[in-house]
């Protein structure tokens, strides 16, 4: 039993998804991103604060804050957000402590200060047990949640879903790099500000 969309429906989400996703491939391929690991994994530290900026808020804002977040909230009310707002906390620290640290020692990654600070073995084991836990969580949570939204929408099956959206990220993410995956993370933080104003 899905929602019946209009011609109208399908050219405004085929365009946002085929243009946010061809956009990010070609700036990617344009400012060779994935020739070495810093221009893959760091855009070739040629990124803007906006595009970064908008990046981390697509990171961090899903399908399972759009979908669970607000069902949550309409059940249990403003304490339903508590955990983000406590962020602010951890984020303060972050900026005020270990930021200033990193840019001064042009460390990237928390496992590259967890390699100067201890041992390649503890470098290693963060990068596998974020991985696990990346995967197990957040991202399942991503994609279970974008699926049972276009389930409802037009009855499409739901593992079905994640593992094509699954693949297909996967592959943009491989070809293009961090370049890719920030561009079309800042088109898509426009499209949910917008859609959800």
């Amino acid at each position: 039993m899905g929602f019946a969309m209009t011609s109208l429906d399908w050219v405004v989400c085929l365009v946002a998804l085929c243009g946010s996703v061809f956009i990010g491939l070609r700036l990617a391929v344009r400012s060779h991103a994935s020739e070495s690991s810093a221009g893959f994994f760091l855009a070739g530290r040629r990124l803007t604060w906006p595009v970064v900026g908008a990046s981390l808020f697509a990171t961090n804002i899903g399908a399972e804050h759009l979908v669970g977040l607000s069902g949550d909230a309409y059940r249990y009310g403003l304490c339903a957000g508590t955990v983000e707002l406590t962020t602010v906390i951890c984020l303060g620290i972050a900026a005020a402590v270990l930021f200033p640290y990193y840019i001064e020692n042009r460390v990237f990654t928390i496992p590259e200060f967890l390699e100067m600070r201890y041992n390649r073995l503890a470098r290693v084991f963060f990068s596998g047990l974020m991985l696990v836990i990346c995967i197990m969580t957040k991202m399942a949570f991503h994609l279970y949640a974008g699926a049972l939204v276009l389930n409802g929408l037009l009855g499409w099956n739901v593992m079905f879903v994640v593992v094509v959206v699954g693949i297909v990220i996967a592959a943009i993410t491989i070809i293009g790099g961090f370049t890719a995956v920030a561009y079309t993370d800042s088109i898509q933080t426009g499209i949910m500000i917008v859609g959800c104003g």
